[in-house]
């Protein structure tokens, strides 16, 4: 989905997360600029780390892990622009 910023002729697609939807997206909608989401975990850097003490939260999330970009999706997202 894209949306047309109001008074201008620029369309903003919503973020976009996969590389192999991106040329379609921006053809069907012609943006110049997008957003896009390449998320990627790391090990944290913490050092002292109690396996025995959860953060909170019933689904207990990962808790010596944190969200990072990911370079190599990063790269597909270039390498797809640069196909268009």
């Amino acid at each position: 989905m894209a949306l047309k910023e109001p008074g201008t002729d620029q369309v903003f697609p919503r973020t976009i997360h996969h590389a192999w939807n991106f040329k379609k997206i921006v053809a069907q909608c012609g943006a110049k600029e997008v957003h896009v989401l390449a998320p990627g975990t790391a090990q944290s850097r913490m050092e002292y780390r109690n396996p025995n003490c959860f953060m909170g939260g019933e689904l207990r999330p990962p808790e010596f892990s944190i969200m990072v970009t990911d370079a190599n999706r990063v790269g597909a997202f270039v390498s797809a622009a640069r196909e268009i």
